[in-house]
Parts: structure tokens; C-alpha cells; sequence
């Protein structure tokens, strides 16, 4: 089978490694992939491994703002058209939603079997706005989320990441996403020798990844100013920063005269997952980072890259519960008592964790054959009955996936719960 994959973002992050972890498992399923991206970027030197055996189309535009859309008529080269028709897909994948215009363009063009497939790598917690910015300007209601990454509600069951779809009482359990749930090594390095002194004499550990840049880690700049605020609330307490950047040293050099007790690592990539599993609490934007944080049921604050707001995911009333989506916190220090309210239960959720009985491998079958048999039957209908369809669909899917569900869940939801009644 042929995939066509559409990318803006080709830098190293979260979300590339991502890219490159979704293409290995096309590569070992022996699927041919064909690569859109706007240049070369870091990860091709990091995984040679895989793209060496893709073939990779280098398109410019891509990285073209979506604004560029009110203000001009989109174009794809011909030249690019017939490579692809040569390609012939059977389906494409689009990350990151501006390179959902070049797809749709793409796939009115080409005669892709299935239609295109919208797999956003940004988590925008409790922005709705941004899942109807995306109904409006991509104009073809045809959206269909299938990770965590443009859901408007995400919650964890039995320590199984699931999202909430739409506006319905649907949930769908989160797949390939993080293959790093399964991999409970933690490496013996610097890094970890520090952390695990540290907690050995009683530290609590606060942690955050990120690229040390203007306008994405503005927040670090603020937890330094509140770090003696921080220290009041909770005793021996260590920032740990993990990342590289413009803007390491002047960090560094800021909290050199705040504390001693914030410490710099630089950068652990490719692989940071175990510091969110040594972290007592993980504080980071709303990106993939916080994702992978939760995915281990690291206690998480999210938070605006500039610091302007804070966020608890997971915990309301009840253990397993909703991102908190209708409260914006400004005050850090206020979101973090908060958090240590709900620290039983958050130890609950830890100390009771169940194997994740989504594999990897088995639900990356899953969708590709969701995608492939059901897709091409959302084409043609209007925004309401799309909705109406792609319930359907979903039952369908949730329906034929039942037996590789936990015995016990704990579900919200009338329409998931449905057709578990008689598992609970």
C-alpha cells in the first residue's frame, strides 16, 4: 500500500520524532511512503535509518502561512501532481493542519483512492475555537480526529489515553502516538544519576522539555521569577530545565541569582521520555511534550508558551475526569496548589496502573484498515450529516474493536458506555 505524507514542521521536536516513529512502522509493515516537505531538515541526519528508504518531494510552499489562502488562489505545481500520480497513494496523511490545504489541493488533483487524513501534532487544550477555525477555513467538513492532537476533550481510562470526538458523547482510545509507553528502561546517565540524588534526599522534582527559543519557552522565564513562591508551597523543590537553545544561557545566568536548586541539562534528545517518569510533576506548553508527560500519568500543568495562562488536564471531581478546558489560570503558583490538592488521587492513578492493552503495532493495523474501508464514505455529505456519518462509522469501528478493550473501564459518556454495558 502507498502513503502520501504532508508535513510543514520538519524540524527536530516532538513532533517530528513522532513523524519519524509513524513512518518505521509503515517501513516494517512494508508500506511504500512518499514524503511532502518543505526542505531538508535535522531529523533526516537523526534517523537515516528511515530516510534512506522513503522517497522525499522537497515543496516549498508548504510552509506558506494558511492566511496566504484568503489573499491567493492555491496552486501546486504540475510537476509535483504527476510524481505523486506516479506514486498513485492509496491514502494520505496531512500533519500539522496548514498542510491539510496542500492535501486537499493534492487529492482533488490525484486519483487517491481515500481521502485525506488530518493528523494535527499540536494539543490545543480547551481552544474549540481552533477545531471550528479549522471547519472554516478548510471548508470541507470532512475533519475526522483520530488522536489527541485536535480533539476538544481528552481523558485517561485505566491509564489508557482516550479523546472525546466532536461534540458527541464519543470516546476513542488514542493510538501511535507514544510508542514509549512500553518501554520502562530508564537510562543510567547523567541526567538520571542527578535526578534519582535528588529524590533520594527528598527533592520533589518540577521538570519541563523544550527549545530554549523566543516565544516558546517565555515560561520558563516566569517559573524561574516564581521559583522562592514555589519553594514556600513546596519544601525542597528542584526545576529541572531539559533543552537547548538561543536562550539557555541567559536562563541560566537568571537563575543563577535565584537559586541554586534550578537547574540546566541541556538536551537529552532523541529520546527525553524517561524524564517525564522521574518527574514528580511536569509543567510544559501545549505540546507534545505535556502529552507524553500524561501519557504516564505524570501529575502535568499546562501552560501558554508565553506564561499568560495554566491549565490542569485530567483531574476535576473524580480521578478520571476531563482537561480542565473553561479555567485559565494566570497565577502559576495558585494552578500548582491546585495540582497538590489532587495529589491522593493522582498517586491513586499511579500506584494502580494497568497495562496499556493498545499495542502499538495493533492499532496502527486498526486504523489502516478504519482508514482505508470507511473513509471514502464521509466524502460527499455536508457538515450535520457528517456528523451523523462518522458516528456511525466510529460505532462501527468501536463496535469491531471491543474484545481488545480492559474489562473495566471507568467511562463518561452515554454513547461509548452504550456498548460497553455488558463488560462493566
Amino acid at each position: 500500500m502507498n502513503v502520501l505524507i504532508i508535513t510543514r514542521h520538519y524540524k527536530r521536536g516532538g513532533s517530528e520524532t513522532y513523524l519519524a516513529r509513524k513512518i518505521r512502522w509503515y517501513i516494517d509493515n512494508n508500506y511504500n511512503i512518499l514524503l511532502l516537505v518543505p526542505k531538508k531538515g535535522e531529523i533526516e541526519k537523526d534517523f537515516p535509518d528511515i530516510f534512506n528508504k522513503i522517497d522525499i518531494i522537497y515543496y516549498p510552499k508548504i510552509e506558506v502561512n494558511p492566511s496566504f489562502f484568503k489573499k491567493n488562489k492555491r496552486k501546486i505545481d504540475e510537476q509535483i501532481i504527476n510524481k505523486i500520480n506516479r506514486f498513485n497513494p492509496d491514502f494520505i496523511e496531512s500533519h500539522n493542519y496548514p498542510a491539510g490545504f496542500w492535501g486537499d489541493e493534492i487529492s482533488s488533483k490525484i486519483k487517491v483512492k481515500n481521502f485525506i487524513l488530518l493528523l494535527t501534532q499540536k494539543i490545543k487544550f480547551g481552544e474549540i475555537n481552533n477545531l471550528n477555525l479549522i471547519r472554516k477555513q478548510y471548508n470541507e467538513k470532512r475533519l475526522l480526529p483520530l488522536n489527541p492532537f485536535e480533539s476538544n476533550e481528552l481523558l485517561s481510562i485505566n491509564n489508557i489515553l482516550v479523546e472525546k470526538i466532536w461534540d458527541d458523547k464519543i470516546y476513542f482510545p488514542v493510538s501511535f502516538s507514544n510508542d514509549f509507553i512500553k518501554n520502562n528502561e530508564i537510562p543510567n546517565n547523567d541526567v538520571t544519576k542527578k535526578i534519582k540524588n535528588l529524590k533520594d534526599n527528598n527533592y520533589t522534582i518540577i521538570s519541563t522539555v523544550c527549545r530554549l527559543e523566543p516565544n516558546r519557552s517565555d515560561y520558563i522565564s516566569l517559573l524561574i521569577e516564581k521559583y522562592r513562591e514555589i519553594k514556600e508551597i513546596i519544601g525542597n523543590v528542584v526545576f529541572l530545565v531539559v533543552g537547548n537553545g538561543t536562550l539557555f544561557n541567559n536562563y541560566k545566568n537568571k537563575a543563577k541569582k535565584i537559586d541554586k536548586n534550578i537547574v540546566f541539562v541541556g538536551e537529552v534528545y532523541p529520546d527525553p521520555n524517561y524524564i517525564y517518569k522521574l518527574s514528580d510533576i511536569y509543567v510544559g506548553s501545549a505540546g507534545t511534550t505535556s502529552i507524553n508527560s500524561m501519557l504516564v500519568s505524570t501529575p502535568t500543568i499546562i501552560c501558554d508558551s508565553k506564561g499568560k495562562w495554566f491549565r490542569i488536564p485530567f483531574f476535576n471531581d473524580s480521578v478520571f475526569t476531563s482537561v480542565d478546558m473553561k479555567t485559565d489560570y494566570t497565577d502559576f503558583t495558585q494552578v500548582l496548589k491546585l495540582l497538590l490538592q489532587k495529589y491522593k488521587k493522582i498517586k491513586e492513578i499511579q500506584n494502580n496502573k494497568s497495562e496499556n492493552e493498545f499495542s502499538e503495532d495493533l492499532v496502527n493495523k486498526r486504523f489502516i484498515k478504519y482508514a482505508t474501508n470507511y473513509q471514502h464514505e464521509i466524502v460527499n455529505y455536508n457538515y450535520e450529516k457528517t456528523l451523523y456519518i462518522k458516528k456511525n462509522i466510529l460505532k462501527k469501528f468501536i463496535v469491531e474493536n471491543l474484545k481488545y478493550l480492559p474489562e473495566k473501564l471507568i467511562i463518561k459518556g452515554w454513547f461509548f458506555k452504550k456498548f460497553l454495558e455488558g463488560r462493566l
